[in-house]
């Protein structure tokens, strides 16, 4: 694996499996030359609030080339990449706010920017190492935000609203970011409005905490333009809600 440390703080860091590590070789990557992966702390964003939330520290995982160019969107696959980002203490209490230590599990959480809007994808939390970490397949700007955890399974959110699977990379899927507290086996199901099973065990998505459906059935093909619906269902909760395909 290789492992990158944020400059300003070697407790925030980023772990790339080997299987996951040839996009950053110039014989896997895009640009064809070796990739570099800096993080850096973005004090500017501190104490900015944002929906659902206020951010406590944030910090830009990005690509560069040796020129220090930087890289737009990488996937990293088949395994994710692991993200940790550190918390400051002070006197009992997240550095620079009035959240206690006792209160971090309730209240600290993980979003990240699409280049549209801060999505919550909720973390793991180690109280012993002052830490959130999650399971990613790209690089951006992650944030550590004060923002009331669910105490059950929810969904965070969805998007794109309306997806067109055509493969041009613009709302070919629709992903399901949700908050899992309790860790449990989550099955994703699309149906039509007969109800007629669609599509089955939707894949994983961009995160650990996320499912993708990419608008086709268990067939491989492609769906009829309309509108559907899915299924996350856990051992404690079903959530059920519509996607609209256009083709």
């Amino acid at each position: 694996s290789l492992y990158f440390e944020a400059e300003e703080d070697s407790f925030t860091m980023l772990a790339i499996p080997a299987a996951a590590a040839g996009v950053l070789y110039k014989e896997g990557s895009l640009s064809g030359e070796d990739i570099l992966v800096k993080i850096k702390d973005v004090p500017s964003d501190k104490g900015r609030k944002i929906p659902k939330g206020e951010i406590v520290r944030s910090f830009e995982f990005n690509a560069y080339t040796a020129n220090s160019d930087a890289l737009s969107r990488i996937v990293f696959s088949p395994q994710k990449i692991t993200l940790k980002m550190h918390y400051k203490v002070s006197s009992g209490y997240v550095d620079g706010t009035t959240i206690l230590l006792s209160q971090v599990p309730r209240v600290l959480s993980i979003f990240y920017w699409n280049g549209l809007e801060w999505i919550k994808i909720g973390s793991n939390i180690s109280t012993s190492e002052q830490t959130l970490s999650i399971q990613t397949e790209h690089l951006s700007k992650y944030a550590i935000v004060k923002s009331i955890n669910s105490d059950k399974f929810t969904l965070t959110k969805r998007i794109p609203p309306i997806i067109t699977p055509n493969n041009d990379g613009i709302n070919d899927a629709a992903i399901f970011y949700f908050e899992n507290p309790r860790n449990c086996d989550v099955v994703g199901r699309i149906f039509d409005l007969s109800g007629s099973l669609v599509a089955d065990q939707l894949p994983g998505g961009p995160t650990s905490n996320s499912l993708r459906w990419d608008g086709k059935d268990d067939s491989g093909r492609i769906v009829d333009s309309g509108i559907y619906v899915y299924q996350l269902q856990t051992s404690e909760a079903t959530l059920t809600g519509s996607v609209v395909v256009s083709k």
